[in-house]
């Protein structure tokens, strides 16, 4: 590896670390990476006609450059000064170019196994961003899903046999592996790191990992793209601002409001001047229309049907003994039992 090529991995390797930690300015970060893809591109570590067998080991970390670009642009800080809607929108926009400049570059030079390219196919190009029916996307989620957690397992494993580092980030996405005096492993054997059945075996060399770290790399910025592009969406006609409602016209009325201190002044003197303005209403209706305000609650059913609704709710439950005769009736009946005691205050209660 030439000095150049050290400088370059150590000053992304940098970049890494900031972005890792989520609160470093995303200014800085963004700075940096754009500065190490210039520098990249003005040494052609990557030219646009190179096969995968032809990049180098650590040239494989400038593929990380525009997906950890969109990832930084997409946590990035807004300055609560200015509006945040038009902010957001820049930083959602700048998100979704970086991941598209992301999959164009794995495209082009086919760094993703065939089976992880036919899987994210509806992100890999713009055009082929049509939605997916929902049998279809689920079953993608969960594909997704479960390779991204093989796929970060087998970098971590890898990552803590390779190296001995006292401060690595906690998450392996941020983990381009760049260590001092490192990079000797110039193996381009073309071993597959994911199957055709998306099975994950385990790393055995660093060229290995920095590809099965771009494939995690597509794995989060797909799923991160399509968050993008409803959000997208939402920001593209924002809700209207409620207008203020219009003040009610109180001027018609006797007094002022009763939070004003002027109301508690009285009307008219002793002798009978008016001691401040007021208007008499000849209109009745108008003053009928102020009694009920929008605070007054009135009835909404009547008692039968408050009793109704009760009873079909079940908190009123109903007589089982339909058959059971009236309190008129039972007095009939035990009139006509002579020589009892119940008959006898029958005969003396009257019949209503």
């Amino acid at each position: 590896m030439s000095q150049d090529d050290a400088s370059l991995t150590a000053r992304l390797s940098e970049a890494f670390q900031l972005a890792s930690s989520h609160n470093a300015a995303s200014e800085k970060v963004l700075q940096m990476l754009s500065d190490v893809a210039r520098a990249a591109h003005a040494l052609s570590v990557i030219s646009a006609n190179d096969r995968l067998d032809e990049i180098s080991t650590p040239a494989l970390r400038m593929f990380l450059i525009p997906s950890l670009q969109a990832d930084v642009e997409t946590h990035g800080h807004i300055d609560p000064a200015e509006d945040r809607i038009t902010q957001r929108r820049k930083q959602v926009d700048a998100s979704i170019g970086a991941a598209r400049t992301f999959f164009a570059l794995v495209r082009r030079h086919s760094v993703l196994p065939e089976s992880v390219a036919t899987l994210l196919r509806p992100y890999m190009t713009k055009d082929a961003q049509q939605p997916m029916a929902p049998a279809d996307k689920r079953m993608f989620k969960i594909q997704a899903f479960k390779l991204e957690k093989a796929v970060q397992a087998r970098l971590v494993a890898f990552r803590d046999a390779y190296r001995h580092r006292r401060t690595p980030p906690a998450d392996v996405f941020y983990d381009p592996l760049v260590e001092a005096g490192g990079d000797d492993d110039e193996d381009t054997e073309m071993v597959p790191v994911v199957s055709a059945t998306l099975e994950v075996p385990p790393v055995a060399h660093l060229r290995s990992y920095l590809m099965l770290l771009i494939v995690l790399h597509a794995l989060r910025t797909a799923n991160a793209l399509e968050s993008l592009l409803q959000e997208k969406e939402l920001l593209q006609a924002p809700p209207e601002p409620e207008a203020p409602a219009e003040p009610m016209d109180t001027t018609w009325r006797l007094d002022p409001s009763w939070t004003s201190p002027a109301s508690y002044a009285p009307l008219l003197s002793e002798s009978g001047r008016p001691l401040r303005p007021f208007t008499i209403i000849p209109k009745r209706e108008q003053l009928k229309s102020e009694v009920f305000r929008p605070s007054h609650r009135l009835p909404t059913m009547s008692i039968d049907e408050y009793l109704e609704e009760e009873t079909r709710r079940g908190r009123i439950l109903p007589s089982t003994n339909k058959d059971a005769p009236t309190p008129r009736e039972q007095r009939q009946v035990d009139s006509e039992q002579d020589g009892t005691r119940t008959a006898d205050e029958a005969e003396e209660s009257p019949a209503w």
